[in-house]
């Protein structure tokens, strides 16, 4: 085949007549490519396996040419056709195929642990379709040996057909030792790729525990810079409330202040209308008396709104 891919494009895959399933397609890379009998490996719903279907002889669509279309039948007795997405058709030792394909993946830039994921599917996939070579290459050389059984004892054959058969015997062990040396490698590779696999998923899991701490971190930060707002917040609130009643004490210190002042004021204010009236003399040292109380009057009022000023001040300075 010389490194060439094998494809198998599906037109038509349906039951008929309740009897058998009928497969068409044609085949891409099949140059120098010899088929053997070929196989349906289908899901089972029943018992949730896998069951495998050989083609019927009498059909016979060996071998496949290029591009032209090729159908095969299985025998089949459960009613409705089984799931395509989960069968796969197998042709020779090498050569397993899904009967349907999904599209190739387009190359983009990946998180590494979507890379993982993809490789362990692809991993898992491909440890699948060796275990489906396996059981084909098992299932290939146990009819081989069934029909060495079944076979009627051939007649006493001449010199020319014990050669004849001599050869056949020696390509069929030739042609058995390289199935099962392709088993051999299939059952290789395969544990080869369960061990990818294995690895592959240690990784994973690895990565994830690794992503995991930092988002852990970074909740418990959230949460305590949360916690440390709503400290501040109330902290705020209390300093506030309690500037607040510092400041209504201030103003009702400043008001107790100014009711006093307005009480000495209206006393000095008061006390000559209470004097008796003297002689000419007394009245005019009574009206300088009355003079120097008004003034003192004033200014104690005077004093009171500075000093009501000054703590108005005070406090704004204090409040701002």
């Amino acid at each position: 085949m010389d490194g060439a891919t094998v494809d198998f494009a599906l037109t038509r895959f349906e039951a008929v007549d309740g009897a058998r399933l009928e497969v068409e397609g044609t085949w891409s890379g099949v140059r120098g490519v010899r088929f053997v009998r070929p196989a349906l490996v289908v899901h089972d719903r029943a018992t949730g396996g896998e069951k495998t279907l050989l083609a019927d002889l009498e059909h016979k669509p060996w071998p496949a040419q290029e591009g032209e279309p090729w159908v095969a039948a299985f025998p089949w007795k459960d009613g409705d056709e089984p799931d395509v997405a989960r069968t796969e058709l197998a042709v020779a030792p090498s050569i397993v195929v899904p009967l349907v394909r999904t599209a190739d993946a387009v190359a983009v830039d990946r998180d590494p642990v979507d890379a993982l994921r993809a490789e362990l599917t692809d991993a898992t996939e491909r440890a699948r379709r060796l275990e489906a070579e396996v059981a084909f290459l098992r299932r290939e050389r146990e009819e081989a040996a069934e029909a060495r059984r079944a076979a009627p004892p051939p007649p006493k054959p001449d010199r020319e057909a014990v050669r004849g058969e001599l050869r056949q015997r020696d390509e069929a062990l030739a042609a058995r030792d390289a199935a099962v040396a392709v088993r051999d490698a299939a059952l290789a590779e395969r544990d080869h790729v369960l061990q990818e696999r294995d690895a592959l998923r240690r990784e994973l899991r690895e990565r994830d525990q690794i992503a995991d701490g930092p988002a852990r971190r970074r909740e418990q930060a959230l949460q305590e810079r949360d916690a440390a707002r709503r400290e501040l917040s109330d902290a705020e609130e209390r300093a506030a409330e309690r500037e607040r009643l510092r400041g209504q004490e201030r103003v009702d210190t400043l008001r107790d202040a100014l009711g006093a002042a307005e009480e000495e004021r209206d006393r000095a204010l008061a006390e000559p209308a209470g004097v008796a009236a003297p002689p000419v003399r007394v009245a005019r040292e009574h009206g300088t008396e009355s003079s120097h109380a008004d003034w003192a009057a004033r200014t104690a009022a005077i004093l009171a709104v500075l000093v009501l000023l000054v703590l108005a001040i005070t406090f704004l300075k204090a409040i701002a």
